[in-house]
């Protein structure tokens, strides 16, 4: 017992001192004495109802003060039935937990869009790029702001007010986060089949870091619980995670230059658009990619794309040959994953800053991966990411693939033999082709009534597609993404939209 709670006081001591960041390892308690910790049948988070508007957008301002309160509170969650909870370590919190949260009417939801296309209008089309880029339409009031610890304000008529159930919980959200990341960074010296763990991530629900492992051993379960405890930690089975594919390496050069006006999927040209095939001179001569959406940064244009196919100030070329720009801002690092931003990470995403002379639109291509047809991007969600969400991702490689469905959120991920991680992603699902090698970067979207794109994500990479890694009929696919509110949070500028 004294070993569970020295592990409990330096991980709280920690989280106190620096919200949602690692610690450093704790001594191991005796395995011998320790039981395992619990096998779970299946997805812990699967059935998870999607949330109303105002539920969501009650649940991000809980988290707002949550992350303002990091000593105390405990991650807040929207149970099966729809009742919004803001858990705290502490009785004295309990007051400031349960304060009503004022949200907007439901008439204020926005159009987020959906995954199938035969319910929006076509996109635009046409193989000359020219005219002028949309307006910028004015700013949502309701848009998350760059600092997730701060409120909303709310007005006007048919507002309604939210009251958090709150209780008294064992672990701050920054506790469990802190086990959350320090079991991504065990050794197999430290606990025997360390190295099968392939994603952590905090189950506010139960109170507990959800771990899954390609292979579970009594002797991985009895570790985890004797330097943890067995109650703050669960474990899965993934049985066939598949391959995780990222950027496609090709030594070739970056071939001819398409004449201008000829602009697609693979041979993208000033003004440049996102899901675009990109290419990069980081670790080689050509890595080949996605772009994402365009972003705008004291005035300046810029296009997102995945971190790690890309190094800072390194350039990048369209899949015509016809240079970009250079990377200026990236929060992940090619060696080790993502990096803290502000003392958070946020995921997998580089901004490259277009060369002076150029631009870059708020347009992406859809359609197949030879495609020249696009659409417009309309601007974000007041929401993160939430289980159930439908989207579909437009690769340079794959083309545009709807059906993909949300089961994952704010995962840690490893992979390269656990040498590279991957922090705060979501992850979706979906049956038939799959994503490929070259995708990363591309943009993941759902489409609004007007043919819009509804920016939901930037792709890091996926898996699964059977022995071919591309997908059948019933083959199942998985993809990582980082949250386009991450992106928003972690670089500078904002996301263009018109």
């Amino acid at each position: 017992m004294r070993g569970l709670l020295s592990v409990r006081a330096a991980l709280l001591a920690a989280a106190m001192a620096s919200p949602l960041l690692a610690v450093p390892a704790v001594p191991a308690a005796s395995a011998s004495s320790a039981a395992p910790v619990p096998l779970l049948p299946g997805d812990p988070f699967a059935g998870l109802p999607s949330l109303t508007f105002q539920q969501s957008f009650a649940l991000r301002e809980a988290e707002a003060r949550a992350l303002a309160n990091p000593a105390v509170f405990a991650q807040p969650y929207v149970d099966v039935a729809g009742t919004l909870h803001a858990p705290v370590t502490s009785a004295d919190a309990m007051g400031a937990a349960a304060t009503p949260i004022e949200v907007p009417p439901e008439s204020a939801a926005p159009d987020e869009g959906t995954d199938d296309l035969s319910l929006v209008p076509p996109p635009l089309t046409g193989t000359q790029k020219g005219g002028s880029p949309a307006a910028e339409p004015v700013a949502d009031p309701y848009a998350l702001p760059k600092d997730p610890t701060q409120a909303r304000t709310v007005t006007g008529t048919g507002t309604r007010e939210f009251i958090p159930r709150t209780r008294v919980v064992r672990e701050t959200w920054s506790s469990l986060q802190a086990i959350a990341d320090q079991i991504a960074d065990l050794t197999p010296a430290e606990v025997p089949g360390a190295d099968k763990i392939l994603t952590t991530t905090v189950d506010p629900r139960n109170e507990r870091v959800v771990v899954e492992a390609t292979a579970v051993t009594d002797a991985l379960r009895t570790g985890l619980g004797a330097r943890f405890g067995v109650q703050n930690v669960a474990i899965v089975h993934i049985t066939d995670p598949g391959p995780l594919l990222t950027v496609e390496e090709d030594a070739a050069p970056a071939g001819p230059v398409a004449p201008q006006g000829t602009g697609d999927r693979q041979g993208d040209w000033d003004p440049f658009y996102g899901g675009a095939l990109i290419r990069t001179n980081h670790q080689g001569p050509d890595r080949r990619c996605t772009t994402g959406f365009a972003w705008r940064e004291s005035g300046m244009h810029y296009m997102l794309t995945a971190g790690h196919c890309t190094s800072m100030n390194y350039f990048g070329w369209s899949g015509a040959g016809q240079p970009v720009g250079q990377v200026k801002h990236d929060v992940f690092d090619n060696g080790t994953g993502s990096l803290r931003v502000n003392g958070h990470f946020r995921g997998d995403v580089s901004l490259i800053k277009i060369f002076d002379g150029s631009s870059s639109w708020s347009r992406v291509y859809v359609g197949n991966k030879n495609s020249d047809k696009y659409r417009q991007t309309a601007g974000k969600l007041p929401r993160r990411a939430q289980h159930g969400d439908k989207f579909c991702t437009g690769g340079a490689f794959s083309g545009e693939l709807c059906g993909w469905k949300v089961n994952g959120l704010r995962i840690t991920l490893e992979y390269n033999g656990g040498k590279r991680k991957m922090k705060y992603a979501a992850r979706g699902t979906k049956e038939g082709k799959c994503s490929m090698k070259g995708d990363s970067g591309a943009p993941v979207y759902s489409v609004n009534n007007q043919g819009k794109i509804v920016p939901r994500g930037v792709l890091h990479g996926g898996s699964g597609g059977g022995s071919d890694g591309i997908g059948g009929d019933n083959d199942p696919c998985i993809v990582y993404f980082t949250d386009i509110d991450d992106a928003h949070i972690g670089l500078p500028g904002t996301l263009a939209v018109g």
